[in-house]
């Protein structure tokens, strides 16, 4: 009879870019910017780095950038949001200065989009996304007198466990979060297993839903800790 070696799988370690009741009359606001803004305070991503299934996501950040003790801080945000719709943000030092990046036809790494603001205060704001964005990641900028602040993540996975924690090679790996399967009919999804600078590859998808994926291990991985 054959025995199989569980994997360890430390999940989430990355979650990747790969594959937001706003007032009336707020007109909206795009904000200009010339030099790259910083990046989030945790950039994950596998190394090296793979070829992703879709076209690479190239907002215009700075992983060097500083951001001022002044500029804006977000404390809490909404997760998640589509075309015409609203996120709210809890923070210090707000204002009306909002940069959105996100998915564009005109260019396959993406581009700017106005958002319409309201609700403004020091503390928090809304932000709505225009109805004819694309339904995707978004990174959000927000702006004062001090600078720009680190954005959030709009839309992006968030994987929070898997079944089983120690998965055998050849069998199914269910895996749990939030915005796991692509917007906005979530029937597509995308998991790569690799080892720290070790080149991975990417998972067979038995199934692809908004909180759960399961995919298909291969039956050759050796037994070792693994990142999803």
């Amino acid at each position: 009879m054959s025995s199989f070696s569980p994997l360890r799988i430390r999940l989430p370690l990355f979650a990747g870019l790969l594959a937001l009741a706003a007032l009336d009359g707020a007109p909206p606001v795009t904000a200009q910017t010339e030099n790259p803004l910083p990046a989030p305070q945790a950039w994950p991503a596998p190394e090296p780095s793979p070829q992703t299934p879709g076209p690479d996501y190239a907002p215009p950040v700075d992983t060097e950038a500083a951001v001022h003790a002044e500029a804006p801080r977000v404390h809490e945000h909404s997760s998640d949001a589509g075309p015409d719709q609203t996120v709210f943000v809890a923070g210090a030092g707000l204002t009306e200065r909002v940069y959105a990046w996100g998915r564009s036809s005109d260019d396959a790494g993406g581009g700017p989009w106005d958002v319409k603001v309201s609700l403004i205060d020091p503390v928090y704001l809304t932000a709505t996304l225009p109805e004819r964005a694309y339904d995707s990641v978004f990174l959000v900028w927000f702006a004062n007198e001090a600078g720009w602040s680190r954005p959030i993540r709009l839309n992006a996975p968030q994987p929070w466990w898997c079944w089983p924690r120690e998965p055998v090679p050849g069998t199914p790996l269910r895996i749990f979060g939030r915005d796991l399967a692509r917007r906005p009919d979530r029937t597509t999804s995308c998991v790569y297993l690799a080892q720290p600078g070790t080149e991975g590859r990417w998972l067979p998808i038995q199934r692809a839903g908004k909180y759960d994926v399961v995919a298909k291990l291969p039956a050759d991985v050796p037994p070792d800790e693994y990142q999803l």
